[in-house]
């Protein structure tokens, strides 16, 4: 048996539902059958993509491997068929976009209105994370593109860089209770919830206080930027966000930032986009649309620009043929 898109779909709807029994009865196909499709795979590929129990069928370690390229594949198929149904038309499709948590209330609603009104064939598709995250997730071709912030000790000249953003030393209060600018120094000994240590943000403070000969005082380690500020606000706690995580906050909630004033310090959120397949004319568009929303340029409004965004994506010496 060689390997098709029908098997292949077969095989991440059992790993979605995580049951044989329940595949079949998604697919309407008896359950036998769902199992032989599984077996005749396994032995393709040459190893298990399923551990059987009595509970419903887990994924294996090759399993885990391969369900995102598997589900990646699938999409392109999907989008595939789409362009080509679509072509010259305006772009359909969806396209997966994953993002930073500060960036999602701002860009969320500011795009669904443009693709409402603009590009309705284009069905979105938005997901939060930190940056590690977002950079895992393009990578595997499970989001179409990334929103995630690099620092300059990491930014290369091939990235595209939507805009650059300070660093604040964020504790409880009011606007009138702390300074507008606070040296690096100035975090020596305060008890600072941060995220863990492989985030970009937390490695480049920790390479930056090793430089100051400081060491961070860290309580809590916490993923969630929600959780980072709740912390903040009723522990006692400081945080290091970028500004925009503060213009979030609501007036019944009391925050302070403090910009830090240090050298490569800087935090610029990037766009990023899968390489494991093209990107479709709807994902080159939606592209179009978060530069023009999150950057400095003029953000879309009229039909007629569209068009000069379609133009110019279709252009675009690194977009995939459609």
């Amino acid at each position: 048996m060689t390997l098709n898109l029908s098997s292949i779909g077969t095989f991440t709807r059992v790993a979605e539902l995580g049951s044989f029994s329940k595949a079949a009865v998604s697919l309407k196909i008896a359950q036998p059958s769902i199992s032989r499709i599984i077996s005749e795979l396994e032995s393709t590929i040459g190893g298990e993509l399923f551990y059987r129990t009595g509970r419903g069928a887990k994924l294996s370690e090759l399993g885990e491997m391969l369900l995102p390229r598997a589900q990646a594949l699938l999409q392109t198929a999907e989008q595939l068929e789409t362009d080509a149904a679509g072509f010259g038309r305006a772009p359909v499709g969806n396209v997966s976009v994953a993002s930073l948590p500060s960036l999602t209330q701002p860009l969320a609603s500011t795009l669904y209105n443009y693709v409402r009104e603009h590009t309705p064939g284009i069905k979105l598709r938005l997901i939060e994370g930190f940056s590690d995250q977002v950079e895992r997730w393009v990578a595997e071709g499970a989001v179409d593109i990334g929103l995630l912030s690099k620092y300059k000790n990491v930014l290369a000249s091939r990235d595209d860089v939507l805009f650059r953003a300070d660093l604040m030393l964020v504790r409880a209060g009011n606007v009138a209770s702390g300074p507008k600018v606070v040296q690096f120094a100035d975090l020596d000994g305060l008890p600072m919830v941060l995220p863990s240590s492989t985030n970009g943000l937390r490695i480049v403070l920790e390479e930056t206080a090793r430089r100051h000969k400081i060491k961070l005082n860290v309580v809590v380690e916490a993923e969630s930027l929600v959780a980072q500020r709740e912390i903040v606000i009723k522990c006692g706690c400081n945080s290091v966000m970028a500004r925009q995580a503060l213009d979030e906050i609501g007036p019944g909630q009391s925050l302070v930032g403090s910009r830090i004033n240090e050298a490569g310090l800087e935090r610029y959120v990037v766009a990023a986009t899968t390489q494991q397949r093209p990107l479709s004319k709807a994902a080159r568009v939606v592209l179009q649309a978060i530069r023009h929303t999150l950057g400095a340029k003029k953000p879309i409004a009229s039909l007629k620009d569209l068009a000069a965004t379609l133009a110019g994506a279709s252009r675009s010496p690194d977009a995939g043929e459609e």
